[in-house]
């Protein structure tokens, strides 16, 4: 074991006790830092601390002195704010940060301001010039800083505090960005996975049309025509829809994915499944695909039969997308659980409401209007459905326990019993895809 002892500047001496696999571990100053920041009492990010040797500031790369790790070490450190991170920025010139929009580490952190509308703006300004001038370099230091800034932070317990902040987190990397990737998207699919359900349970809880269309777009971009090509994500980057999946999974409020958008009055499953044209299987992916039965397995027996302004029901686009992606099995599974969902939840209806029978007129004229007579699957739905409304008006009628268990395929051929199929689909299947 060795004790170093650095001095902070202006303040208290700080003890690091390194064993003998730390100090063999220590490279360079980048090594140290971090040990620093872990040791100090303010757990500062280790992008914040500054190692300051007899000849002045220590770069990040630089080798560590081995007088430096002895007794007779001179070694000092500060912490400087998260504005000397910008200062570095040669884009900024010019540019004014808005008093309290960047975090300063002096001064009580305030969370809500890294995703202001106005900070969105000045780094939008900043990338814009970094993208004219062909300074990368300097776009990457802004999206690493404000990344940092990000992840510093107590990303459940103050989205706790505030759930709103979820809402302003996504709206920060979904503004119309002139980029094809957002340099700060990435921070926030670091961030979906550090929230706990009940967080995200509780945050979103008024509804709001942008930030519904925000979470669509991040599952797929949408021209405002229909059979226009489509970009996996908004920034073309399909973690975008493996985060959205996930905030699903952990109970993201029901109106952030089961109601329907505009110009097309689609829901989320036309949203993605439009167009269905072989040219497009390419930019349709199987994370997109995820959302889809995520979705479907939640949605009420109305929503799923939902039609837009096509006159077009979700299963019709499913059916006819998974015919011309057939070496892609996820769509064939989308397909399948959007069809046995409407299924199951037509049978859980007991009593005989007309209703059922308008649900069932309703999937004739689909099924007529868009699809071949010998339709396989819209057969199936069609004959369960009848099936189920027979059993309902029949004088010995099963109770309705037993209704919900099986279906014959005498009205059908090649109809299935779920009964016996069982749940074909689970998370742990889909992983082996």
């Amino acid at each position: 074991m060795r004790t170093i002892h650095l001095s902070r500047l202006g303040g208290r001496v700080l003890a690091l006790d390194l064993s003998d696999a730390d100090v063999e571990e220590l490279r360079s100053s980048r090594d140290l830092k971090k040990l620093v920041a872990a040791a100090d009492p303010n757990r500062p990010c280790a992008r914040l601390v500054r190692l300051v040797g007899k000849d002045g500031e220590l770069k990040d790369d630089e080798p560590i002195d081995a007088a430096d790790l002895g007794p007779d070490s001179v070694l000092q450190y500060l912490q400087v704010s998260w504005m000397s991170e910008l200062e570095e920025v040669p884009a900024l010139a010019g540019e004014t940060i808005p008093e309290g929009v960047w975090p300063n580490a002096d001064e009580r952190p305030e969370p809500w301001t890294l995703f202001a509308p106005d900070l969105a703006a000045l780094l939008e300004a900043c990338c814009q010039k970094c993208a004219t001038n062909r300074n990368f370099d300097s776009m990457n230091l802004l999206a690493d800083a404000w990344r940092d800034a990000v992840l510093n932070l107590s990303i459940d317990a103050v989205c706790s505090e505030m759930p709103s902040l979820l809402k302003n987190m996504l709206a920060f990397s979904g503004p119309k960005w002139r980029w094809e990737s957002s340099p700060f998207q990435e921070t926030i699919w670091e961030v979906v996975p550090l929230l706990q359900p009940d967080t995200v349970q509780r945050a979103l809880l008024t509804a709001d049309t942008e930030t519904m269309k925000i979470i669509w777009e991040s599952v797929r971009t949408k021209f405002p025509q229909r059979h226009r090509r489509s970009t996996v994500g908004m920034y073309g980057a399909d973690d975008s829809a493996r985060c959205i999946a996930e905030l699903i999974s952990k109970g993201l409020p029901r109106w952030c994915w089961a109601g329907h958008m505009p110009p097309f009055n689609d829901n989320l499953l036309q949203y993605i499944l439009e167009p269905t044209d072989w040219q497009h299987i390419r930019d349709k992916d199987k994370d997109q695909a995820r959302i889809c039965i995520l979705v479907a397995e939640r949605l009420t027996l109305e929503e799923l039969c939902h039609l837009n302004d096509d006159g077009r029901s979700a299963l019709s686009y499913a059916v006819e997308f998974a015919e011309k992606s057939v070496v892609e099995s996820c769509w064939m599974q989308v397909r399948d659980v959007i069809k046995r969902q409407m299924i199951l939840c037509f049978r859980e209806e007991t009593v005989p409401v007309p209703k059922l029978r308008s649900i069932l007129a309703q999937m004739y004229r689909e099924w007529w209007d868009f699809c071949e007579d010998d339709e396989l699957h819209f057969r199936e739905v069609v004959a369960a459905f009848e099936e189920h409304l027979r059993e309902l008006t029949t004088q010995d009628a099963r109770a309705p326990g037993d209704l919900a268990g099986t279906w014959s395929s005498a009205s059908c051929d090649g109809a299935w019993n779920w009964a016996q199929r069982g749940s074909w689909w689970s998370s742990d299947s889909w992983q082996g895809m």
